[in-house]
């Protein structure tokens, strides 16, 4: 899913990242793991995949790196940061 929108505008050093909602003139601040989730949202990744490469290179447990994400996906989408996700279903669940 792409999760560019046009009212966002999205700087990223070494400490985090600023987020600028154009619309709102609002600044969000985000710290170097979330922004790390921004930039794997934006890359198409999904919050499963996010979470593994998270607890990876961190040594976090997964159930917590996978709240964690899934915490700012909703904080992002509430904020009108990205556009809601809606789940895709796995492969498992489908029939051919």
């Amino acid at each position: 899913m792409n999760v560019a929108m046009p009212n966002v505008r999205f700087v990223q050093d070494r400490d985090g990242a600023i987020v600028l909602d154009i619309r709102t003139d609002r600044f969000f601040s985000l710290n170097s793991t979330a922004a790390f989730i921004w930039g794997q949202l934006v890359r198409g990744a999904a919050s499963l995949e996010i979470a593994q490469q998270l607890s990876l290179e961190t040594g976090i447990a997964m159930d917590v790196a996978l709240a964690d994400t899934d915490q700012l996906i909703k904080a992002l989408e509430e904020r009108g940061l990205i556009p809601s996700f809606i789940p895709e279903p796995s492969s498992t669940s489908r029939s051919s």
